[in-house]
């Protein structure tokens, strides 16, 4: 696995299926579509095509997965909108698995649950300026261990290149002062140039951080101390707009759920992540 990749983190998120429970004797039930959310501009005869993109991806993992005491399936989906105009579609692979019960039958929710992002940076990015639009990385979960189920979270791209790049305090104060002038909120105005120009050259270079907890609607200008979360741009240098219906970028996720069988779907999902074939992913990326 290549360091420069992938991120090991805690994972905050259960993640349940709403399907029904699977038959025994078979390890894995026929892929579903998850029809309820279309990207715009998508003509309706090109998503089946879009969506079964995502079996590339099943071969690596179902070599992964061990299969004892658990049925899985794979469900296929577009994810939310673009993270920026023209981008490749936002599509997600969800593969999940039903732990066997004492008495043989099949747990009715997901035990075992990975998650494949494909073109989506959603997972790692939020919105801190809307227009003009930027981003700040998320909280990493790793310092609320104590109340995460196991997981991992990793970004899987081409040449280890990520796919933003930090925001100077500079730059980020351009974006909020013309933001503020929309909104004629002269006070957070005068602060802001105030700040700004207490800078020093190299400090005006330098990548801009926000708070842990931060809204720019509640606090419109937060100042250049005290910030931890990093202000980023999505590389669009990086992606390809006219292979949009190829994986160009896959951030994983994985999680268990409560209940008995928790232990052995932790146990099954952290030998997944060392089992995985990273290599034979990274060689769909285009």
């Amino acid at each position: 696995m290549n360091t420069r990749t992938f991120l090991i983190a805690a994972l905050c998120a259960v993640l349940v299926s709403v399907v029904s429970p699977p038959a025994a004797g078979q390890s894995w039930r026929p892929t579903v579509d998850n029809d309820s959310r279309y990207p715009p501009g998508l003509p309706a005869p090109q998503r089946a095509k879009v969506l079964a993109s995502l079996d590339a991806l099943l071969p690596a993992v179902r070599a992964a997965l061990d299969t004892q005491g658990v049925q899985f399936q794979a469900q296929r989906s577009f994810a939310d909108e673009p993270q920026f105009p023209q981008g490749p579609w936002p599509l997600n692979l969800h593969v999940g698995g039903y732990e066997q019960q004492a008495d043989g039958t099949f747990e009715g929710e997901y035990a075992t649950n990975i998650e494949m992002y494909v073109n989506d940076l959603g997972p790692l990015l939020s919105i801190a300026l809307d227009e003009p639009r930027i981003w700040i990385l998320k909280e990493d979960p790793v310092k609320r261990t104590h109340t995460t189920n196991f997981g991992h979270f990793g970004l899987l791209s081409k040449g280890g290149v990520l796919p933003f790049k930090a925001v100077s305090k500079e730059e980020y104060a351009r974006r909020v002062e013309a933001w503020l002038t929309r909104r004629k909120d002269d006070k957070a105005l005068a602060r802001l140039r105030a700040d700004f120009a207490a800078l020093s050259p190299a400090q005006r270079a330098e990548p801009m951080l926000l708070p842990k907890a931060f809204s720019q609607e509640s606090k419109a200008w937060p100042g250049f101390t005290g910030g931890v979360r990093p202000v980023v741009d999505i590389d669009t240098a990086y992606f390809d707009p006219t292979k949009r219906d190829v994986p160009q970028i896959i951030v994983m996720q994985g999680s268990v759920a409560h209940g008995d069988v928790r232990d052995r779907a932790v146990k099954r999902l952290a030998k997944f992540w060392k089992t995985l074939d990273y290599e034979q992913l990274r060689a769909l990326l285009r």
